[in-house]
């Protein structure tokens, strides 16, 4: 039941309860002052009957009122403030048997408290843990021993002393010892919530602690101490209290068992417990033989449990050190090692050679973010499972990153051909919530050598051997990757220098390109007349360090490292600004081609600054030509914006044209304005006569479709002489001009060049 349904009472309200609660107690020993013996009794006790029916009906209205779960803990509350109100009843009537009614009182309220006590306890499930029985015990026994020589010994030994008295004597003192047993079980074994917890055990601790000090001090002749020491009206008001107010229903389920080690709290309840027995020694200055020997063998009793709760805290705390230790070097999701763990068992085979095998799932990413992490989860996991199978008897393996695995193998030869079975874990389709999955890895090797006298310095700890080893297989697994993935490389010392190589090449892309990009140019001409009527800008990269830097390996590299939208931008911005200060200079039907990639054609972004450019520059963009690779036509979104730039005006040509796979109908539908051969027909075009009819073939097209063709990679005057006899109008290659810096120079200087060759092969048979 939420406590949140009833009213709480007000705060003034409800610590004016508790109040009224201390004047009472109050009023119980202000009574006694001025009176006789037998009055001031008399008077207190009807304070006490007061307090008591009162407390009494007070817990049954907080029980009614917010009717907690467990009701039994509370109703015995409720009886044992009845039972306190009982005595003053016998007190004033006029009974047979007084005495045996009082022990039979006592024994009551001794029950009814350890009932409410222990029913609390189940409640809260305080006993289910081994460090609280153990407390509770040394308690026990140690008050105990205070009881037995303050208490029971001297009501024992009285020598007027009657049957009643006796077991007076004895019932309530074991009353007291289990109480303190109870408490220390309830207030040591939880985190308590709430005021009513709290007001419910103080009052209870109040009690045994009082009346304990009130066996040492008590005298039968004055009325006056036998009121301060009976606190039993402060204690049913206050239980009144615990029950009127709401956190009475947090009492009524269990709490989280506190962890395993000592609790300061419940250290100096011990301290104090195993002290009483010697303070009450000390306070009464009575010593008996047989006293002395129950209450050392009680003593020694709490000593003995101490000494085993402090053997089971430092093996709990060993416990919990492992268990700490082992989750520190375990990867939840898949229970292998994780980074931490891979160190520790690579530390425990101090000079062993190795085989660090470093794994990476290939397109696991994509994988996630398409089935949800849950499903990416689920994947990490059988493959974890596959790996241990593979590797069963493996130095160890272990999950490092997010879809990165590592296994260590011995380096005997037969444990490195075991790198295929390793392989073959991703052979069978993973089945994922009734789904089939295939998935492939990456997979890198390397190797570690070391004696034990180089494990041994201080250079070559476990850690820096994991990490360089682990950076080598690293390299590895990212060149499998990098060739399409789904196989293995071995690390070698030629595979990093190329690494290190592409890196030097990939921070050249991030950095200023302006410092390493240049832009030539390679003139297009007309075969026959030898006029140049265009250029193609191709960039080039001088590199500090490396010197000069094949295009492909550099466009390639920032393809595959998303920075060619940044490179091709650069390419666009440099070669038109060229072209705006050549403008007046250049052929009347000159064209400059710029080469586009398929990922900026994705681009929208890319798409709309040169839409933009177009229509600032709209005297120039005639002589713009877009260079587009064929494999793009088979996009239709691409084909798309294609139709796009050229009705804003630009010319648009597909490079290498019959290397791959153009779509005739997307090229018929997508107008474009010129085809460029590819170089393999021209290379062959003298002695392959397959390559000639490709190349005729492609030139019937272009008439068809009414679009110009161009050949590259024309390097000879027999190879442009055929060429212009197969009706293929202009060309591209060495024959007339090698790429070179300056646009208008370059044009220049290939003009004077290509008016030479066009009249030497001009004379050629074009059938060689």
């Amino acid at each position: 039941m939420d406590t949140d349904e009833h009213a709480a009472p007000g705060g003034t309200a409800y610590w004016l309860l508790l109040v009224f609660a201390l004047l009472v107690y109050l009023v119980a020993i202000l009574v006694t002052f001025g009176q006789t013996y037998d009055t001031a009794l008399d008077l207190h006790f009807a304070v006490r009957g007061f307090a008591g029916v009162l407390g009494a009906l007070g817990i049954l209205v907080g029980v009614a009122r917010y009717r907690p779960r467990h009701c039994i803990p509370w109703i015995l509350l409720a009886a044992m403030s009845a039972l306190y109100a009982a005595r003053p009843l016998l007190r004033f009537g006029i009974l047979p048997y007084q005495d045996w009614l009082v022990l039979v009182i006592v024994l009551l309220q001794a029950c009814a408290i350890v009932g409410a006590l222990l029913a609390f306890a189940i409640t809260r499930r305080a006993l289910a843990n081994s460090d609280v029985w153990l407390e509770a015990s040394v308690v026990v026994l140690a008050v105990g021993a205070f009881h037995f020589h303050v208490s029971v010994s001297p009501g024992w030994g009285h020598g007027d002393s009657t049957f009643e008295k006796a077991a007076f004597a004895l019932v309530a003192p074991l009353g007291y010892v289990v109480q303190s047993g109870l408490l220390v079980a309830l207030l040591y074994s939880h985190h308590f919530r709430g005021l009513a917890a709290r007001l419910v055990f103080l009052a209870v601790g109040l009690d045994i602690v009082v009346d304990g000090v009130g066996y040492l001090a008590y005298s039968e002749s004055n009325a006056l101490q036998v009121a301060i020491f009976d606190v039993a009206p402060l204690v049913s008001l206050t239980w009144m209290a615990a029950a009127l107010h709401p956190s009475m229903l947090e009492l009524d389920g269990g709490a989280a068992n506190r962890s395993h080690g000592w609790n300061p709290a419940s250290g100096a309840t011990i301290g104090i417990a195993v002290v009483l027995p010697f303070l009450g020694v000390f306070f009464t200055g009575v010593i008996s033989l047989g006293a002395v020997v129950v209450m050392l063998t009680l003593v020694g009793g709490a000593v003995a449990l101490l000494v085993l709760r402090i053997r089971h805290t430092m093996d709990s705390l060993a416990a919990a050190r492992a268990h700490s230790e082992l989750r520190a070097c375990t990867d939840p999701l898949t229970r292998l090692l994780n980074l931490r763990g891979l160190k520790q068992a690579i530390a425990a085979r101090p000079g062993e050679a190795f085989i660090l095998v470093y794994l990476d799932v290939d397109q696991f990413k994509l994988l996630n973010d398409l089935n949800g992490h849950a499903f990416g989860d689920d994947l990490l996991r059988q493959v974890a499972q596959r790996l241990t199978a593979a590797a069963s008897d493996a130095v160890a393996v272990a999950r490092i990153g997010g879809d990165e695995y590592a296994i260590v193998l011995s380096a005997r030869e037969q444990d490195a051909r075991r790198v295929v079975d390793i392989q073959s874990v991703f052979s069978q389709p993973f089945v994922i919530d009734g789904v089939s999955v295939r998935a492939s890895a990456s997979i890198g090797l390397a190797r570690a050598e070391l004696s034990q006298q180089a494990w041994a310095s201080s250079a070559e700890s476990p850690s820096k051997v994991l990490s360089e080893v682990m950076r080598l297989a690293d390299m590895a697994q990212y060149q499998a990757k990098h060739e399409g993935g789904d196989r293995v490389v071995v690390y070698d010392e030629a595979l990093e220098l190329d690494l290190k190589r592409r890196a030097l090449i990939l921070a050249a892309l991030k950095g200023d390109l302006d410092e390493v990009l240049e832009l030539h140019y390679q003139a297009i001409v007309d075969i026959a007349t030898g006029e140049v009527v265009g250029a193609e800008a191709l960039c080039r990269m001088q590199h500090p360090q490396l010197g000069n830097v094949s295009p492909a390996e550099f466009i390639e590299i920032a393809e595959g490292h998303g920075h060619i939208h940044a490179l091709g931008d650069w390419v666009f911005q440099h070669a038109v600004a060229e072209l705006i200060t050549a403008e007046v200079l250049l052929p009347e039907r000159f064209s400059l081609s710029i080469n586009l990639s398929p990922r900026q054609l994705r681009s929208p972004q890319f798409i709309n600054e040169l839409l933009m450019w177009a229509d600032a520059h709209k005297s120039l963009i005639g002589h713009v030509r877009l260079e587009i690779t064929e494999a793009a036509l088979v996009d239709s979104e691409a084909c798309e914006r294609i139709g796009s730039l050229r009705e804003s005006g630009y010319r648009i040509a597909i490079d290498d044209f019959g290397s791959r796979y153009a779509s005739l109908s997307n090229l018929h539908r997508y107008r474009v304005d010129v085809l460029k051969l590819d170089r393999e027909f021209v290379a062959d075009i003298a002695n392959d006569s397959m390559c000639k009819a490709v190349i005729m073939a492609v030139v019937q097209l272009a008439k068809v479709l009414k679009v110009d063709v161009i050949s590259e990679g024309v390097e000879t005057r027999q190879q442009a002489g055929i060429l212009y006899s197969l009706g293929c109008e202009f060309g591209q290659g060495y024959l007339w001009h090698y790429p070179e810096a300056g646009l208008v120079t370059h044009v220049h200087t290939a003009t004077s060049r290509t008016q030479l060759a066009a009249s030497s092969h001009n004379g050629e048979d074009g059938d060689q």
